[in-house]
C-alpha cells in the first residue's frame, strides 16, 4: 500500500494532546494529514460547524483542510484527540456504571440535556484555552455504551430528562448527522427529526400506543453499525513508519462497497457511507495512542 498525500519525513512528535491554544508555534506542526483531521472529527460526532465553534476556528478551514487544499493545523487534530479521551472516559465510565445484570435486562442511561448542565456537571472538560467541551460529547460517549453494553446482553433505555434519548445518542456515536441517518435509514426528515426530539415518544416495547413508539429497528440498524465500525476497527490495515503507526483507509465510495459488502442496512441493503470507516480507524488509532505511540490516518492507494 501507498499513502496519498503522505510526506514521512514529516512525521514528529506532536505538541500536547488537546493543546488548542491558538500560538502559531504549534501551528508549525505539518505533519497531520486531511484524513486525520476528517477522521478525528468524524469520531466524536462533529459536524464540521459544530467542531469549528468548538475550537474556534474559522469553518471554512475546517472544509479546506478536510479536502486537502490547505496543511492541517496541528492544533485542531490535537484537540480532536482531548475531546476523543473524554467520550473514551465517560464510555468507559457509563458501562462499570451499568454494574452486572442478566441477559435480557433493562439498563438505563441519562444524556445530558444542555451546554449549561453538561457544565455543571463536568466542570474540568475544557479545553486548554479554557472553553468548555461540547455537550453532545456526552451523547456520543453514551451512544458507545450502549452499544457496547447491548452486545453484552443488556436492553438499554437512555433518557434525556423525560425525553427517549437512545435514537439521537446512538445516532452521534456512530457519526451521523440527522439528515444523514434520515436517509440512510429510509425515513422522512420531519419524520425522523420527530422520533428523536418528541419527549411523549418510548421505544417500541416501552408502552404508550403504536403510534408514540420509536421503532425498535432504527436502533436495530445503529446497532449494527457500531457492531460494524467496533469489528472494521480492530481488523483496519497499520503500517509503521520509524515510531509512527500509521492506519489506513480508503476514500472511495465504491471501493468501501467493494471491499466491506456488509456494509449496508439490514432494511434495504443501502450501503453504509464511507464515513464509517473513518471513524472506525479514528477508534482505531486512539487504541493505539493509548500503547504510547504517535499515530496517523492516511488513505492507501492500491
Amino acid at each position: 500500500m501507498q499513502e496519498k498525500n503522505m510526506n514521512t519525513s514529516q512525521i514528529r512528535s506532536a505538541p500536547d494532546i488537546g493543546d488548542d491554544d491558538p500560538d502559531p508555534q504549534l501551528d508549525d506542526f505539518q505533519d497531520y494529514l486531511w484524513s486525520d483531521l476528517m477522521a478525528r472529527r468524524i469520531g466524536i460526532g462533529l459536524m464540521a460547524e459544530e467542531f469549528a465553534r468548538a475550537t474556534r476556528a474559522v469553518y471554512e478551514e475546517i472544509y479546506d483542510a478536510e479536502a486537502g487544499d490547505i496543511a492541517v493545523r496541528g492544533r485542531l487534530v490535537n484537540a480532536a484527540i482531548a475531546m476523543e479521551q473524554f467520550v473514551a472516559d465517560e464510555t468507559a465510565r457509563l458501562i462499570a456504571g451499568a454494574g452486572s445484570f442478566a441477559e435480557g435486562e433493562t439498563v438505563e442511561l441519562q444524556a445530558i440535556g444542555d451546554q449549561d448542565q453538561f457544565n455543571a456537571a463536568y466542570p474540568d472538560a475544557r479545553t486548554k484555552s479554557g472553553a468548555p467541551l461540547p455537550f453532545t460529547l456526552q451523547h456520543v460517549a453514551l451512544g458507545r455504551a450502549a452499544a457496547e453494553l447491548t452486545r453484552r446482553g443488556a436492553q438499554v433505555d437512555a433518557y434525556r430528562g423525560d425525553c427517549h434519548a437512545e435514537l439521537a445518542c446512538r445516532r452521534q456515536a456512530v457519526g451521523l448527522g440527522k439528515a444523514m441517518a434520515a436517509k440512510l435509514l429510509g425515513v422522512r426528515d420531519k419524520k425522523y427529526d420527530r422520533w428523536e426530539n418528541d419527549a411523549r415518544l418510548a421505544p417500541s416495547g416501552a408502552g404508550g400506543g403504536a403510534s408514540n413508539r420509536v421503532p425498535r429497528g432504527l436502533i436495530a440498524e445503529l446497532q449494527a453499525m457500531d457492531d460494524f465500525i467496533a469489528t472494521t476497527a480492530a481488523a483496519l490495515p497499520v503500517g509503521n513508519i520509524g515510531d509512527t503507526s500509521v492506519v489506513y483507509v480508503i476514500d472511495d465510495q465504491e471501493e468501501f462497497e467493494r471491499v466491506y459488502p456488509q456494509a449496508r442496512t439490514h432494511r434495504d441493503g443501502t450501503p453504509y457511507p464511507r464515513r464509517v470507516l473513518f471513524l472506525a480507524a479514528a477508534r482505531r488509532a486512539s487504541e493505539l495512542a493509548r500503547t504510547g505511540r504517535q499515530v496517523r490516518i492516511a488513505v492507501a492507494d492500491d
